[in-house]
């Protein structure tokens, strides 16, 4: 990933920035598996504000959330597939 290309893109802000950077780092690829209370809890933020940049993202195409659950506990922690080749 182009952390120039990221950085400089006026559609992110810079939370998403930050986040998809993140996700990205990771797993170095195109999915990864985490909760956002994992997420909050690495990069130092409230969940609350990486639910909204999670969605931000979503909503601008690049990345896709599935939902995750079993039949035990219910839901558990999502997959983020990025759709980051403008990145590249």
């Amino acid at each position: 990933m182009n952390i120039t290309k990221v950085l400089t893109d006026n559609d992110l802000s810079n939370i998403e920035k930050i986040v998809l950077m993140y996700l990205y780092d990771i797993n170095k690829g195109n999915s990864v598996t985490l909760s956002s209370k994992y997420i909050a809890n690495e990069i130092g933020m409230t969940r609350a504000t990486i639910i909204k940049a999670i969605k931000g993202l979503i909503d601008k195409g690049i990345v896709v959330k599935n939902n995750n659950s079993n039949m035990y506990d219910g839901v558990t922690a999502n997959t983020y597939n990025l759709k980051v080749r403008k990145y590249i």
